[in-house]
């Protein structure tokens, strides 16, 4: 029989991958729309509303752009 696949380590599962990438998306389209979260929004491809409760479940500031996570 085939041999199980190796566990991911807790720190690097798919949600956390997806979710970094989605934050890092974020704050890019907000430095690119000058803060301007409509903009933001239309930029990914998003109701402004998510972009909203994306903002709150990743702790960025609202009507601030904010470092990226890796700088």
């Amino acid at each position: 029989a085939p041999a199980a696949p190796a566990a991911s380590s807790p720190s690097r599962t798919l949600r956390d991958v997806l979710a970094k990438e989605e934050r890092r998306r974020i704050v890019d389209a907000l430095r690119r729309s000058a803060g301007n979260q409509t903009h933001a929004a239309a930029l990914l491809g998003m109701p402004r509303r998510t972009l909203v409760k994306r903002l709150r479940e990743y702790g960025i500031p609202r009507g601030q752009v904010v470092p990226d996570a890796d700088s």
